[in-house]
C-alpha cells in the first residue's frame, strides 16, 4: 500500500493548502503573537501526522487545516481561538502507540538487551560504524520498497533491532560472494606490463602481491622511468623549439661577421628538423654544422638511451620472471593461499555458522564476528 506521501497530487495539494495557512496568518493578523501561535499549531500539527497511514485521520486533518484558513480569512478569531484549543487533542497513531503500556515494556526489554547487542564503544566517526550504517540504511530501503517494513522507524529500533538483522543478511551474502569464488579455484597469476613511453615494464600479478601487498621498488621503478621519459620529450621539444632556431641565427651572425654581408645568408635547411634528415652536408656551410650537430648528437644520445632502457625491461622478464623463478614463485604462493582459505572457510561453514545468532555480538554466536576473526571481511 502506497503511503500518502508518495502521491505527487496529494503531496502537491497539502502543501499548497500549507503554505495558503501561513500567507493568510502573516497578511490578515495585526497580532504577531498570535499569527505565530497559530503557524506553531500548524507546524507541529503538519509533523505530527506527516507519517499518518489512517486516511479517516489525515482527511480530518486537512478538513480541519482548511476550515481554520477560512476562519483566518474571513476575520473569525474567537472561533480559531477554539478550533485550535480543539485540534490540541487529537493524538496520532503513532502517539497513541507509543503511549501504549505493551511498547513502553517492549522499550524496557530493548534497555535490558542493549549491552548485548551494542558494542559498548561505537564512535560514530569510524569507518565501522558508517559501514554499518550504510547496511542498514541499504536494508531498511530494500525491505520498504517490499512492504515488509514501515517508513518513518525510530532511529533507536533501526540501531538495536534491524541492525543485527542487516548485518547478518550482509554476512549472508558475503558467505555466497566467497563459496562463488572459491569455487572458480586457485586465482591467476599471470605477467602484465605498463607503458611509460616506448618501454613495457613487465611485472608479476597475482592474489599474493596485490594492494599493500605490491612492491614498493616497482612502484620507484615505473615513477623514475616515467619521469626520464617525460625529460626526454621536454628536452626534445626544446631543442626543436628553441636551441635549434638560435643555432640557426648564430650561424648566420658568424656568416655575416666572417663575410661583411649587408644581409643575413640564406641556407637550404632553416630548422633543425630539416638538418637531421639530411644524409650529407655536401652544400650545407661548416658553421652550421657546427652548431646543430651537437644538439644531433644529444638527441641520438636519448634516442639510444630509451632504446636501452626498452631492451632492458624486456631482458628483465626473461631473465627474472620467467626463467628467474618469480613467476613460479608468485604462482605457488597463490594456489597455497587459495587452499589455507579453502580449508579455513569449509571449516567455518561445518563448525561455527549453523550456530549463529544475529542478536549477539560474542565472537562465536554472530556472523560477523565469525567472518571478521576468519580475516574473510573487514570494515578498516
Amino acid at each position: 500500500m502506497t503511503h500518502f506521501s508518495g502521491i505527487s497530487t496529494h503531496r502537491s495539494a497539502v502543501l499548497t493548502l500549507y503554505r495558503h495557512a501561513l500567507r493568510n496568518t502573516n497578511n490578515y493578523l495585526y497580532s504577531k503573537g498570535f499569527a505565530n501561535s497559530i503557524q506553531r499549531v500548524i507546524n507541529i500539527r503538519i509533523r505530527r501526522f506527516k507519517n499518518e497511514k489512517s486516511a479517516w485521520t489525515i482527511r480530518s486533518q486537512l478538513e480541519t487545516l482548511s476550515k481554520l484558513n477560512d476562519l483566518v480569512l474571513s476575520c473569525s478569531w474567537d472561533e480559531v481561538g477554539r478550533l485550535l484549543i480543539e485540534s490540541k487533542d487529537v493524538t496520532s497513531v503513532r502517539e497513541t502507540i507509543n503511549n501504549d503500556p505493551k511498547v513502553n515494556n517492549l522499550n524496557n526489554i530493548l534497555t535490558v538487551l542493549t549491552p548485548l547487542i551494542t558494542p559498548k564503544d561505537n564512535p560514530t566517526n569510524t569507518k565501522e560504524y558508517k559501514t554499518e550504517m550504510n547496511i542498514l540504511s541499504d536494508y531498511c530501503k530494500r525491505k520498504q520498497l517490499k512492504q515488509l517494513l514501515p517508513s518513518g522507524m525510530l532511529k533507536e529500533y533501526k540501531r538495536k533491532l534491524l541492525l543485527p538483522l542487516a548485518m547478518h543478511e550482509y554476512g549472508l551474502k558475503r558467505v555466497g560472494t566467497i563459496a562463488r569464488q572459491l569455487k572458480k579455484g586457485p586465482p591467476p597469476t599471470y605477467l602484465s606490463y605498463t607503458m611509460e613511453g616506448k618501454s613495457k615494464i613487465w611485472f608479476v600479478r597475482s592474489a599474493v602481491n596485490k594492494h599493500k601487498n605490491q612492491s614498493k621498488e616497482l612502484g620507484r621503478l615505473i615513477r623514475e622511468t616515467r619521469l626520464k621519459h617525460q625529460s626526454e620529450i621536454d628536452t626534445i621539444a626544446l631543442c626543436y623549439s628553441f636551441h635549434g632556431y638560435w643555432a640557426l641565427e648564430e650561424a648566420q651572425w658568424e656568416e655575416i661577421l666572417a663575410h661583411q654581408l649587408n644581409q643575413p645568408p640564406k641556407y637550404k635547411i632553416n630548422s633543425l628538423e630539416q638538418f637531421l634528415k639530411l644524409k650529407n652536408y655536401g652544400d650545407i656551410p661548416p658553421n652550421v654544422i657546427e652548431w646543430l650537430q651537437p644538439l644531433k648528437d644529444v638527441m641520438k644520445s636519448m634516442h639510444n638511451d630509451s632504446n636501452k632502457r626498452i631492451e632492458y625491461f624486456e631482458n628483465f622478464k626473461k631473465e627474472n620472471l620467467v626463467d628467474g623463478g618469480q613467476y613460479d614463485y608468485y604462482q605457488k604462493e597463490s594456489d597455497k593461499m587459495y587452499w589455507k582459505r579453502k580449508e579455513r572457510f569449509e571449516k567455518m561453514i561445518k563448525e561455527q555458522i549453523p550456530h549463529t545468532n544475529p542478536f549477539y555480538r560474542n565472537k562465536e554466536n554472530n556472523l560477523i564476528s565469525i567472518l571478521k576473526n576468519k580475516c574473510f571481511i573487514s570494515f578498516e
